[in-house]
């Protein structure tokens, strides 16, 4: 790895360069070895999430996205709310439609 043995942690993501090549099989020379938006360090001492794997869950959202919006990176269940477009239109119609008939029935009746 070319590493310099002067300097712990060589890409300084929170790991040492020896646990990263020993332990986690990361590159000691980049810091998010995945390339999800994580530093390594942040992934093994934090969010508990695989370094190696930009989505841990393999739910189909990264790791950093589902951090990003409050879902658990480690749970393919937990997957980030996303925003829906409501068409209020139909809903009104229904409403509109709903009151036509029950004041045309009312008439109806009298």
């Amino acid at each position: 790895y070319f590493t310099d043995p002067l300097v712990s942690d060589s890409d300084d993501d929170g790991l040492d360069d020896g646990d990263e090549v020993l332990t986690y099989f990361t590159d000691p020379l980049v810091s998010d070895s995945d390339d999800d938006g994580l530093d390594d360090g942040y992934e093994v001492l934090h969010s508990h999430t695989n370094p190696n794997d930009s989505d841990s869950d393999d739910d189909g959202y990264s790791d950093y996205e589902e951090i990003q919006n409050g879902s658990d990176p480690n749970d393919p269940n937990s997957t980030p709310n996303k925003k829906t477009d409501f068409n209020i239109y139909p809903v009104l119609f229904s409403f509109l439609f709903i009151a036509i008939i029950t004041i045309y029935s009312k008439k109806k009746k009298q």
